[in-house]
C-alpha cells in the first residue's frame, strides 16, 4: 500500500481492508462518522487494528440509525464513541432528515469518504468510497466535523484534484445538490447517475441535460423501500423519457460525466427531504477517477434490469 494512488476508488470489503490497514499504520489520529453501524464484529476488528499509542480515536455516529443496531461503549480500544442528531421522524425511520449522514474516515493525513457505511456490514462489494491522501483536505475535514471549527456549509476544501463539499442540510441552501446540478447542466457526452433512491432533487436536471446518453441507476431492493410502491408514478413518468435502470441493493450516490465525478453521502432528495441533515460530497476531474467510475457504472448497467413503465 506504499504506493497508494492519490485518489483511489475502493469497493466493499477491499475498502474494509484498506481503513482496517490505515488505522493499523496511523500515529496521530483516526476518526470516524458514519450513519448506520450495523456490524458489531467489524466494528470490533476495524478499531482493534489501532495502536494504544495513537493521539485521537473518535467515532461519531448517527444516534437512532446506528443504534438501532447496535451500540458500542463509549470507550473501545481508546476510541471516543458518541452518538448525534438533530432530531427524529419516528414516521420516517429510513429517511436521513435531520441526521448525521456523512460518512467520512480521516487517518492521519488520509480521507476516505462515498457513501458507504464504513460500520456497516449489510451493503455488498458495489458500494464504494475514494481514499486521498492530502493534510490540508485531512485538516479541513476534522475541523468540519471533529472541533467544528469549519464553515456550516460549502466548499471545505479545493484544489486541483478535488473539491470537498459540506452539507449542513439548510434549507434550499443546498452546495451538493448545487454542484451536481452544474454536472447534468453541463454533461455534453454521456450523464450518470446512481442513488439508492430516485434522487427527486435531480430528475428535472437529468431530464433536461444536453448529454447525448443519459443513465440513472437506482436501487430495488433496499429494505423497507418499495421503489414501485413508494415513488411509482413519479418514476413511471421519468422512465418513459429517459433509460432508467434498477439494481439491486445499490448504495453509491454518484453523479458523473465526461467531465467530472461528484460522488459522497447525498442522495440528491429535493432540499426540504433532505432538511437539516449532514453530507459530504467530492469532486474530481481525475481522469483515473472519472474512467474509474465510468467502468464502475458500465458494470452496475450489466447487471441490471431495464425499468418498465
Amino acid at each position: 500500500m506504499e504506493n497508494y494512488q492519490p485518489i483511489s476508488l475502493l469497493y466493499g470489503n477491499n475498502a474494509f481492508l484498506e481503513l482496517k490497514e490505515r488505522i493499523g499504520k496511523a500515529k496521530n489520529r483516526a476518526c470516524i462518522t458514519t450513519f448506520i453501524a450495523s456490524d458489531e464484529e467489524k466494528t470490533r476488528e476495524l478499531l482493534s487494528s489501532a495502536s494504544p499509542d495513537l493521539k485521537e480515536k473518535r467515532i461519531i455516529a448517527d444516534t437512532y440509525s446506528a443504534t438501532r443496531y447496535i451500540r458500542l461503549q463509549p470507550q473501545y480500544n481508546g476510541f471516543d464513541i458518541t452518538y448525534e442528531r438533530k432530531w427524529h421522524i419516528p414516521q420516517f425511520p429510513f429517511v436521513s432528515t435531520g441526521g448525521k449522514h456523512a460518512k467520512v474516515a480521516i487517518i492521519d493525513d488520509y480521507i476516505f469518504t462515498g457513501g458507504m457505511n464504513m460500520l456497516d456490514g449489510r451493503f455488498p462489494e458495489e458500494d464504494i468510497m475514494i481514499g486521498y491522501k492530502n493534510q490540508e483536505a485531512a485538516n479541513a475535514l476534522h475541523d468540519a466535523f471533529f472541533t467544528r471549527k469549519g464553515k456550516p456549509s460549502g466548499i471545505l476544501y479545493e484544489d486541483d484534484k478535488i473539491k470537498v463539499i459540506y452539507d449542513s442540510g439548510r434549507p434550499f441552501e443546498s452546495p451538493c445538490m448545487k454542484e451536481a446540478k452544474r454536472i447534468a447542466r453541463e454533461a455534453e457526452k454521456y450523464l450518470a447517475c446512481t442513488a439508492p433512491f430516485p434522487p427527486l432533487g435531480l430528475l428535472g436536471d437529468i431530464e433536461k441535460s444536453g448529454a447525448k446518453e443519459k443513465t440513472l441507476i437506482i436501487a430495488s431492493e433496499l429494505p423497507g423501500f418499495d421503489v414501485n410502491r413508494c415513488l411509482g408514478m413519479f418514476i413511471k413518468r421519468y422512465g418513459k423519457r429517459n433509460r432508467l435502470l434498477l439494481y439491486p441493493l445499490l448504495h453509491a450516490k454518484i453523479i458523473a460525466s465526461e467531465k467530472g465525478v461528484l460522488l459522497g453521502s447525498h442522495n440528491f432528495f429535493c432540499p426540504l427531504v433532505a432538511l437539516g441533515t449532514e453530507e459530504i460530497m467530492v469532486y474530481s476531474e481525475n481522469e483515473k477517477l472519472i474512467s474509474d467510475v465510468s467502468e464502475y457504472c458500465n458494470m452496475l448497467k450489466e447487471g441490471a434490469e431495464l425499468f418498465e413503465a
